[in-house]
């Protein structure tokens, strides 16, 4: 079953997904999650898709909090059609001294949940789902009340990260670029744009082993300071087909895999990655702690030296072959596909009756 084939268009269906603009428009991680999510539940039995205009016959998940405007919308309009409404706000959560080493501004490119009417947005929801406990916590601190909530982490299609082929992207990167890859690098996947704080991560790799980015150029000046700032040992290789063989492979094929955003959701790099059995170094962000903190190393996403000295450590000394398959088993155990869909299920079953 092709997941995508649910995004296609609206349908009559029990169960209908609204993506709020954001998520619809840009290749990120709800896009791939949610038609994924459609299809294991389908492979369960429920009539579930994609909706637009149409609405499901008897729940609507509503998915992303941003652009807010667009998820209020959203959560109204099926209220307004008298149904049971489950939302996935997928909040932007800064990592651990990131909000206080900033003055308590917002970051940029991180909504600013204090100013926005999030309270009221809450409170439409009939069940809020939650991607960890932090975002929980949160929800609850945001709508200034205990809220029906659920927590249900995020899901990877593990299998086919743990069978990539190294050899493909060696392949793929000696046909492309000057520098040789063959004896390690260190990847870093996504967009480029300040959340997901490239820029540190080039200074911590200043002089070191080489380093390929991975993602689409989102911020044009940002994008500029990080090339500007990259030496010769840095490879800006743009995005890859998501889920693809090639990505796969390079998750294979690297000696660490960092990702160091200032702010995340609970992000699915990080879960490919760790589904592939790569080396982790990670921002210490609540997600990247609940999801992975027996396997990965974590470090402030503000502490370019200790980037420096982790990542130097992970390379001369990676973590035994017997842990990092240890790490890709969790992976595809706790946050399968089919084991979220069935969590889900339950949640929706509760629901319509």
């Amino acid at each position: 079953m092709n997941p995508a084939a649910h995004m296609a268009a609206d349908r009559a269906c029990d169960i209908g997904f609204v993506l709020a603009e954001a998520g619809g428009t840009d290749r990120g991680g709800p896009t791939i999650r949610v038609p994924r999510t459609v299809a294991a539940l389908r492979a369960l039995g429920l009539d579930a898709a994609v909706v637009h205009d149409d609405a499901p016959q008897r729940l609507a998940h509503v998915v992303n909090i941003w652009p807010f405007a667009d998820a209020y919308a959203g959560l109204r309009r099926m209220k307004r059609r008298g149904l049971p409404v489950v939302f996935s706000p997928v909040l932007l959560l800064p990592g651990s001294g990131v909000r206080a080493a900033v003055g308590g501004a917002a970051l940029s490119g991180v909504p600013d949940y204090e100013t926005l009417l999030v309270r009221r947005l809450l409170g439409l929801a009939d069940l809020v789902i939650a991607l960890s406990a932090a975002e929980a916590a949160c929800c609850e601190r945001l709508a200034g009340q205990p809220l029906p909530l659920a927590l249900v982490p995020n899901p990877v299609e593990a299998t086919i990260f743990a069978a990539g082929d190294p050899a493909l992207f060696l392949r793929y990167a000696a046909a492309r670029w000057s520098i040789d890859l063959s004896r390690g690098f260190v990847l870093a996947v996504g967009r480029i744009e300040p959340r997901k704080n490239q820029l540190r991560l080039i200074s911590a790799l200043a002089g070191g082993p080489p380093l390929v980015l991975l993602g689409h150029e989102a911020d044009g000046d940002y994008a500029a300071a990080c090339h500007a700032a990259a030496g010769a040992n840095i490879v800006f290789a743009g995005g890859l087909p998501p889920e693809s063989a090639l990505l796969a492979s390079a998750y294979g094929a690297c000696r660490v895999f960092a990702h160091v955003a200032t702010a995340e959701g609970a992000p699915l790099v990080a879960l490919e990655a760790g589904a592939a059995g790569a080396s982790l170094m990670l921002s210490d962000h609540a997600a990247h702690r609940e999801f992975l903190g027996p396997f990965a190393r974590l470090v402030p996403a503000l502490d370019v030296d200790t980037m420096r000295v982790t990542l130097r450590d992970l390379w001369d000394h990676p973590p035994p072959a017997g842990q990092r398959r240890l790490q890709a088993l969790h992976l595809a155990t706790a946050h399968g596909y089919l084991e979220h869909a069935a969590t889900l299920a339950r949640l929706y079953s509760a629901m319509m009756r």
